[in-house]
């Protein structure tokens, strides 16, 4: 699946042995689903840059703020 998403995400195009790959272990309604999910996080991912939206703080300092824990 890593390759899957480097290609996806670098190059666009996806190569017939990427696919041949991921035919090994999923359908084609499972690999449907995994391009479909990196395909989401890379539209977030990208849109975020866009409009510049980056966190202004960590989680650690949020939590801190309101007075709760931080479970690992």
């Amino acid at each position: 699946m890593l390759e899957l998403t480097d290609a996806m995400t670098r190059d666009i195009i996806v190569s017939d042995a990427i696919f041949g790959k991921l035919r090994e272990t999923f359908d084609d309604g499972g690999i449907v689903e995994v391009m479909a999910t990196i395909a989401a996080y890379n539209m977030v991912s990208r849109s975020t840059v866009l409009i510049d939206r980056r966190p202004r703080r960590t989680a650690a300092e949020i939590v801190c703020e309101v007075g709760g824990r931080l479970w690992l």
